[in-house]
């Protein structure tokens, strides 16, 4: 355990427990918590317990109500990545037909079009970097929803631990 997750006082024999760094927590964890550190203040031993269990059922509707929102932002993300995958190819077809303009003129109009050119690679090469994003922005969509899940199930066991404790 962390230091910041549990302190205890023992000249007043008050502990404060940091939940939101503590819960979820493994069940190895919570058994030393319980055990070795809350039974020794077994005055409070079954106000502590309570305000865990409170503290992870609320973490578990936290948990879900944000795992709710993940498949919208998801799905508006992905969209994005279309949208930004028609740029990239009009950006790259704008690109190809300066570089055949550009090569098909001569003097001052090739210098211009040099300049657009130059221009226009700028332009794709930031769609593409935006499009990377966002794909980015993806995967942790993705990754998240999986942590939620892993999340929840944490809360529930350690909820099922300190029931069992009762």
């Amino acid at each position: 355990m962390e230091h910041e997750e549990l302190h205890i006082n023992w000249t007043t024999g008050h502990m404060m427990l940091n939940m939101e760094i503590f819960f979820p927590c493994s069940s190895k964890d919570l058994n030393f918590l319980l055990n070795k550190c809350i039974s020794l203040d077994w005055e409070h031993q079954d106000e502590i317990i309570k305000q865990i269990e409170d503290h992870c059922t609320r973490g578990i509707a936290e948990t879900e109500e944000y795992r709710s929102l993940i498949p919208k932002f998801l799905q508006e993300t992905q969209e994005a990545v279309a949208e930004l995958e028609q740029k990239v190819i009009l950006r790259e077809q704008i690109v190809q037909q300066i570089k055949l303009d550009r090569d098909a003129a001569k003097g001052k109009e090739r210098k211009q079009l040099s300049e657009v050119l130059k221009k226009a690679k700028e332009d794709l090469k930031q769609v593409k970097a935006h499009k990377r994003n966002t794909e980015a922005k993806c995967s942790d969509y993705v990754r998240k929803a999986d942590e939620s899940v892993r999340k929840i199930q944490k809360y529930k066991k350690d909820l099922e631990i300190l029931k069992q404790r009762k």
